[in-house]
């Protein structure tokens, strides 16, 4: 399953969606989607969404990303 379809799905599943992201962050929900299909890195993006569906950054993300 490619990276966007999976975190779509795990946030579905968790009953999540990209705008909670968004909002917690206070970033526009562009960047979070941008972040999601691979197009920008965000390391505070990243990790906010792997800890909303509870999965390490490092699996859903792979290698780290500087701050």
């Amino acid at each position: 399953m490619e990276r966007a379809a999976q975190i779509q799905y795990l946030l579905k599943i968790k009953g999540k969606r990209q705008q909670d992201v968004a909002e917690l962050l206070g970033v526009n929900k562009a960047t979070v989607s941008q972040v999601v299909n691979g197009k920008r890195r965000s390391k505070r993006i990243e990790k906010a969404l792997a800890r909303m569906v509870g999965v390490r950054h490092e699996v859903l993300f792979g290698e780290a990303v500087a701050a």
